[in-house]
């Protein structure tokens, strides 16, 4: 017991356990300044500390750093290993999908492209543009984009069985325009028409087909302008599904049948190979045929171009998680989840 009490005295026993590793300790401030200016990462002295199990995170990594921390720097280092141990595998297994590049949110697709200039139509001739067809095809990313590119003189609104009625709709056009939404439906559009009328500018509503008779018949009177006032009309773009069509056609609408409106028709089954190919560039490469006719034929399928973006995303995602690179058979089994009529002859 005596030599045991004087091996636990000795000073080198205490260096030992007490005295960190420079080296460790040098690793981890490299590794959180390289992130100080990446606020996304999430790395940081707070996220460190609490992912080796410190409640206070940011305080014990930061009196390691100083040489100050008090508790056991030998149990803390272990932690820290075995924390950078991790970061190595997930930065090894991300390496493996680098190569794998996700859809990007906005895509040049022939039918977007249709959609754009449709929109752009609409708003430079100040007439009506309806773009109609399948859903899940892009017409919503394509009026996004061009509200983005133009969003000084361009105003997006989704029409929805709720808002469809004409003071639900003129009450959330005011709000998307920043304008009050309270008064009569008189003043509600008188102020609506104020900063739209002459202006050069476009309205472009998507899911029209949700539009009630009475909103239509306002916003085509919108297109025809304010003669009296010599106000040119503003340009509008119904887009939504091909019940637009029939509504335009139908006999209560025939005093507007000698107004200038031209229909665009996207339908799913004219996406193109190069646009499958736009949509997902790694599928494109030699070796991946069967994988590219996958998601071409479920592009033109009824799941359509956002169900095969669905099923490419989760397929990717299984892949990363199990750290291992795209194939077939999980592409398959994604695209069978949200449509299980791929692959049976019935697309």
């Amino acid at each position: 017991h005596v030599h045991l009490i004087q091996f636990f005295m000795c000073p080198e026993f205490w260096v030992h356990i007490t005295m960190a590793n420079e080296q460790l300790r040098e690793r981890l401030a490299h590794y959180i300044d390289q992130y100080k200016d990446d606020k996304e990462s999430g790395v940081n002295m707070g996220t460190v500390g609490l992912a080796m199990g410190y409640k206070s995170g940011a305080a014990v990594v930061s009196a390691y750093l100083s040489g100050t921390y008090k508790g056991r720097v030998d149990t803390l280092e272990a932690r820290l290993e075995e924390y950078f141990r991790n970061v190595e595998a997930r930065t090894e297994q991300d390496s493996k999908l680098a190569d794998i590049p996700m859809p990007k949110e906005y895509v040049k697709l022939s039918i977007s492209e249709r959609v754009f200039t449709s929109i752009r139509l609409a708003h430079m001739r100040g007439s009506i543009v309806a773009v109609v067809g399948d859903s899940g095809i892009g017409k919503t990313k394509a009026a996004l984009e061009y509200n983005s590119v133009y969003p000084s003189s361009s105003y997006y609104l989704e029409a929805t069985p709720v808002n469809g009625n004409l003071r639900s709709f003129l009450r959330a056009l005011s709000a998307e325009m920043g304008l009050p939404d309270g008064g009569s439906n008189l003043d509600l559009e008188n102020r609506i028409k104020e900063h739209l009328l002459g202006m050069n500018k476009v309205l472009i509503i998507d899911e029209a087909q949700n539009l009630k008779f009475t909103t239509m018949e306002m916003l085509k009177s919108w297109s025809d302008g304010d003669q009296r006032k010599g106000l040119k009309g503003a340009g509008l773009a119904l887009i939504g599904n091909p019940d637009i069509e029939s509504q335009m056609q139908s006999p209560k609408y025939d005093r507007h049948r000698n107004r200038r409106v031209h229909v665009e028709k996207c339908w799913r089954n004219s996406i193109t190979k190069d646009d499958v190919r736009l949509l997902f560039p790694a599928l494109a490469k030699e070796g991946h045929e069967k994988e590219f006719d996958l998601m071409y034929g479920m592009c033109r399928s009824w799941s359509a171009v956002r169900g095969a973006v669905y099923a490419y995303i989760n397929a990717a995602d299984s892949c990363r998680e199990n750290g291992v690179e795209m194939d077939y058979g999980t592409l398959f089994a994604q695209a069978q989840t949200i449509n299980p009529t791929i692959g049976a002859g019935r697309i």
